[in-house]
């Protein structure tokens, strides 16, 4: 039984997934929870979208690594930020309206961009839409590992302010605390965690990956750590256990991950609303 059990992590390509899908557990916990308290899930999904087309590019110009996604990533996110003040620059035009024209405008390019050029990239187009966690490499480990590490002590130093922000910006103005840095904490925050998100589970799932985990968790904490640090634990632990189900029945890595995921949220939910009709 505990050889059935421990079958999988005897791989080297297990164990660089789940490492992966352990630090993209942390990572969500993190940024799951400003998007989740901030309710800016269209957010996480139009840098999604916006991820396509600059990573397109990286991957023509400096092929398939880890500074590759990194800056594509972040050459996206400009982009994204640039159109964002365009659209929104109008006040006949809202933020919601603005977003889905984003998501629409990059999407389209980052796919004729991959027509144009599919030939001469080191990846499918499968990979930009689904990711592959079982291809990540130990050079992607460390480089995810050290980028949650920074983002966690960011958010350590920058605790108190930011949460809140969160809860109350005119608090957080009143106290003189820095609300644009703040802000550009949290920006910074979904950002990272996005671009690392893409590369192990793609545009679909990167949503659930950051979404659910924290979703979940803030039915029942008290408290943004709590959202922090369990939120973080809980989407760890989904990792695990949907990739060992992945392995055993045969499946692809990602999605038996989300399924856990909001079958999680479902559970955790249906308890939260039986106790409530109880009272």
């Amino acid at each position: 039984m505990i050889y059935w059990l421990m079958e999988p992590w005897a791989f080297s390509f297990m164990q660089t997934a789940v490492t992966m899908a352990v630090l993209l557990g942390f990572l969500g916990g993190m940024a799951g929870s400003i998007v989740v308290t901030q309710r800016s899930a269209l957010q996480v999904e139009s840098l999604a979208h916006a991820l396509l087309p600059g990573l397109v590019i990286a991957y023509l110009w400096m092929g398939r690594s880890t500074w590759s996604l990194l800056i594509g990533g972040i050459f996206a996110v400009i982009l994204t930020r640039l159109l964002s003040l365009v659209f929104s620059f109008h006040q006949r035009t809202d933020h919601t309206t603005g977003s889905a024209i984003i998501i629409g405008f990059n999407f389209s390019l980052g796919l004729l961009l991959y027509h144009i050029y599919r030939n001469q990239l080191p990846i499918s187009l499968d990979h930009f839409i689904l990711g592959d966690l079982l291809a990540v490499s130990w050079t992607d480990n460390w480089f995810a590992m050290a980028v949650v590490l920074s983002l966690f002590l960011l958010l350590l130093f920058f605790y108190s302010p930011i949460k809140a922000f969160l809860f109350d910006p005119d608090y957080t103005a009143r106290r003189g605390w820095p609300i644009l840095t703040a802000r550009t904490i949290l920006e910074v925050v979904i950002s990272i965690a996005t671009i690392l998100s893409f590369q192990s589970v793609g545009l679909i799932l990167t949503l659930a990956i950051l979404i659910v985990p924290a979703a979940t968790i803030q039915m029942v904490a008290r408290h943004l750590w709590q959202m922090f640090v369990f939120g973080g634990l809980l989407g760890a632990f989904e990792g695990v256990a949907g990739l060992s189900i992945s392995y055993y029945l045969n499946w692809p890595s990602t999605p038996p991950i989300v399924m856990l995921s909001v079958a999680i949220y479902t559970l955790v939910l249906a308890q939260k609303i039986w106790k409530e009709k109880a009272k």
